[in-house]
């Protein structure tokens, strides 16, 4: 946590020398396999970014919960989740762009089930990475959709995926 405060202050302290400025929102469908057994639970992304050269920024994410999901009686939830990364987006072609992030993420894993199954708050941090598709909104090129796939986490043990969907306004 206290690398991405760090981060931040950095980020906008250098906001003189930034091109653009966006945020957005992502709905995000999560696929938690472990052993595999999937669960997917999914959240809401808060996205804010700089721009610092045509196609470079530096990206934060914030996931916000917006559902749970049960396997064997026990309950899977993205109890946190923190990511920061840099984007790299090529140049819009008739309004489509791809691009890919390469980053860090912190996340938490709250399972909860009866008394006699596993009950804890597991945390997943390490190298994370996405790609995506930009769309922009024709007569409104402030708007952007995007489609992404994220892996956050990704070891033997446990692999943490997003499948993303959202849209980003550009200041």
């Amino acid at each position: 946590m206290k690398p991405l405060i760090l981060s931040s202050i950095i980020l906008f302290s250098c906001s003189a020398a930034a091109n653009d400025l966006y945020i957005g929102v992502d709905y995000a469908y999560s696929n938690l396999e472990i052993a595999d057994e999937k669960v997917n639970p999914s959240v809401v992304n808060l996205k804010a970014g700089y721009e610092f050269f045509d196609g470079i920024a530096l990206e934060g994410q914030v996931a916000v919960s917006s559902s749970d999901d049960d396997l064997y009686r026990m309950n899977f939830d993205n109890d946190k989740s923190y990511s920061l990364f840099g984007r790299f987006e090529s140049p819009a072609s008739y309004g489509f762009s791809a691009d890919i992030l390469l980053g860090w993420s912190w996340n938490d894993i709250a399972v909860t089930g009866p008394e006699e199954t596993y009950n804890n708050i597991d945390s997943y941090n390490g190298f994370a990475w996405g790609i995506g598709l930009n769309q922009e909104i024709p007569s409104f090129e402030e708007i952007k959709v995007r489609l992404g796939y994220q892996v956050l986490h990704s070891d033997s043990d446990l692999k943490l995926a997003n499948y993303t969907l959202g849209v980003s306004y550009t200041f």
